[in-house]
């Protein structure tokens, strides 16, 4: 009896446990291309946007199976598809580094092309917020800039950022009003924050290395005074991870695994990973003092935290936790 307990104890633990995995059912990249993004609206209907090699493809049964939607020859001419962002299950949009940016009214089954003046050179960053609203940013590769929808993307304005920033690459909105930008300026890494909409900008973090960045940001669902930031470095300057308790009032700084480092994805205010062109996941426990390498993924750009216990990553693949 007390083996049988024993064995029914071991069999529950590794139920319960809790790990990173390679999403079935989609393709793994070569060469070093990769899954830029990856969105869910709830634990099973997600989206992914795999990047040079430009498609699309959803999930409604969490990630098990994935349909394509979208691609280079549905669109006839090459893309390079870079973040995917929806409002519900319908309204969608998709940006890309080719000077295009996509809505669609059905899910993804079908795709248009936003017109916008002045006409972005890519849009690095999204972020659908409320009912009808979504920001974009970029780009990456210079100058800065924002646009912004309240209509559900029927039309859309350009925001010149070049006061505040050399480059974009993400956007977070708490609601329609109040957010945060991330990129560089001249001195460096920089978050920026609003509480109008766009109008105007404060920033909130700058670091003092240049042609550093502000990759990703993340804001704790449970708390939204909880953000992190990775600060992709420059050889041989290791990469960050930047943290604030107090809504971007403060922030605290943490050598990441790598200077390439790009995704960052927190459950709790001390437990999260990061990882980057180079690397896959490497989990923290301590709030990010400390890094272990789980030996898992690669080339990621996006970790999307749903809850404690669900999230989804884009790299080579689109990788699960659960």
């Amino acid at each position: 009896m007390k083996l049988i307990k024993i064995i029914v104890f071991l069999i529950s633990i590794s139920s319960f446990s809790q790990t990173w995995q390679n999403a079935p059912n989609i393709i793994s990249n070569t060469n070093g291309t990769r899954f830029d993004d990856v969105f869910f609206l709830n634990d099973n209907l997600g989206w992914a946007a795999n990047d040079s090699s430009a498609a699309v493809y959803k999930t409604t049964d969490g990630g098990l199976t994935w349909t394509e939607q979208l691609n280079n020859t549905i669109l006839g001419s090459n893309h390079y598809f870079r973040n995917i962002e929806f409002l519900d299950e319908n309204i969608g949009f998709l940006g890309t580094l080719n000077g295009k940016f996509y809505k669609t009214v059905d899910g993804g089954d079908n795709w248009n092309e936003v017109t916008i003046t002045p006409n972005p050179p890519a849009i690095c960053g999204l972020n659908a917020v409320g009912s009808s609203t979504v920001y974009g940013c970029g780009s990456f590769f210079e100058p800065a800039y924002i646009i912004k929808s309240i209509d559900s993307g029927d039309t859309c304005t350009y925001i010149d950022m070049s006061t505040y920033a050399t480059a974009l690459v993400e956007i977070k909105f708490l609601d329609e009003l109040n957010g945060f930008a991330a990129g560089r300026n001249t001195t460096g890494a920089v978050v920026l924050k609003t509480t109008d909409g766009g109008t105007t900008w404060t920033t909130i973090y700058n670091a003092t290395i240049a042609e550093e960045y502000i990759w990703k940001l993340q804001i704790l669902d449970s708390n939204p005074n909880v953000m992190f930031g990775a600060l992709f470095a420059s050889a041989p300057n290791p990469g960050k991870l930047i943290k604030s308790t107090d809504g971007g009032v403060t922030w605290a700084t943490f050598d990441a695994p790598e200077p390439a480092i790009e995704a960052v994805g927190f459950i709790s205010e001390t437990k999260g990973w990061m990882g980057g062109h180079n690397t896959g996941f490497f989990e923290t426990t301590d709030g990010g003092a400390t890094w272990t390498d789980l030996s898992i993924g690669g080339n990621l750009n996006r970790i999307f935290i749903i809850d404690s216990d669900l999230a989804y990553a884009a790299g080579t693949t689109i990788y699960k936790f659960t």
